[in-house]
């Protein structure tokens, strides 16, 4: 059946199981001590680590501050070089006057050898 604009992909609305969630929501709502009252474990975890991070605890600390800010962003390194770069450039200066001389009064120019992709970024046959 193929895809329709607007309508959903799972009609449904069946949630993706998550076993994993569901045990942990049981067990912290189940939970119960003399001192936890059922229902209240995920609260008296959240104090527990509030507690330590306040006390000096670095992974507690952490662990806060990924809840509520999100994962730290990081830089990705994608390995281009300066030559690379410079072969963008010259390749972007080429296409706009490729585009140039398209949008002129004469378009033939293109068509006719007018314009020759720079040797420098031309793809290489290795």
């Amino acid at each position: 059946m193929p895809f329709e604009p607007g309508k959903s992909g799972n009609p449904s609305g069946k949630q993706k199981l998550k076993p994993w969630r569901e045990a942990l929501d049981r067990a912290l709502a189940q939970y119960e001590t003399e001192t936890i009252k059922a229902g209240e474990a995920l609260r008296a975890i959240a104090d527990r680590v509030v507690g330590l991070a306040i006390a000096g605890d670095k992974e507690a600390y952490k662990e806060i501050a990924y809840r509520l800010d999100g994962p730290i962003a990081q830089d990705v390194n994608l390995g281009v070089d300066s030559a690379a770069v410079e072969g963008l450039s010259i390749f972007g200066a080429f296409l706009a006057q490729a585009i140039g001389a398209a949008q002129s009064s004469n378009p033939e120019a293109v068509d006719t050898g007018g314009l020759v992709l720079p040797a420098e970024v031309r793809p290489t046959t290795h």
